[in-house]
Order: C-alpha cells, then structure tokens, then sequence
C-alpha cells in the first residue's frame, strides 16, 4: 500500500532532495508533532526526528500481521509534508489537501 501526495506543480509524491531533506530537517529541528497522541502511535515519539526518506511517498505491507492499516494515526505524515511544504516553498505555493473518505479514517477513543 501506498501513502503519498499529488502535487498540481510537481505530480505525483514530489521527489525531495538531498538539500531539501536537510531543509527540511533543519525546520523542524526541536519541534514536536501537533498531534501527540498520533505521533506516539505511528512513529513512538512526540518529538519530530529528523527523516531520512521521501516523505511525500511511502510504501507499507498493510494487513493485519504486517505493519497494519492507513488509520488516522498516520496523519503525522500529512503534518510532515505541511510544514515541509511552507518551508521548501514559503510563499510560492498554496496547498489544499484532499482525501478520500473511508471508514479506515475514523479515529476512535479508544484502541482495541
């Protein structure tokens, strides 16, 4: 399965540089994630650490002996390409991000 975004200017999951990486990781330097509770599910901290992939598009094995589903705890990578695109691109662009919308989305109180 697949994570990724679609960009109008660069198409499909936007291929970050090296440079741009480093940026990147620059930004976010000592930041934390907005969400902690999807943070602390999806990668085990609440402090954002300094990525080493592309992360406009991400690759998983989904299923339930793998490494699980798209749920809503994964939405720290949306959190991550924001600010990744106000930082490589400040004023240049404007970003609108739509998804679809599946029960697979939900975010329940509780985890079971």
């Amino acid at each position: 399965m697949i994570r990724s975004f679609w960009y109008h200017e660069f198409g499909f999951g936007f291929k970050i540089t090296e440079e741009q990486l480093k940026q990147r990781n620059k930004f976010c330097e000592g930041k934390k994630d907005i969400d902690k509770e999807a943070a602390i599910v999806a990668r085990q901290s609440i402090n954002k650490g300094p990525l080493t992939i592309n992360l406009f598009i991400q690759e998983f094995e989904y299923g339930k002996s793998s490494e699980g589903y798209w749920t809503y705890f994964w939405i720290c990578q949306l959190e991550d390409c924001i600010e990744c695109s106000q930082d490589l691109f400040k004023d240049q662009y404007q970003s609108l991000f739509v998804f679809d919308y599946s029960c697979g989305l939900d975010k329940k109180d509780k985890m079971d």
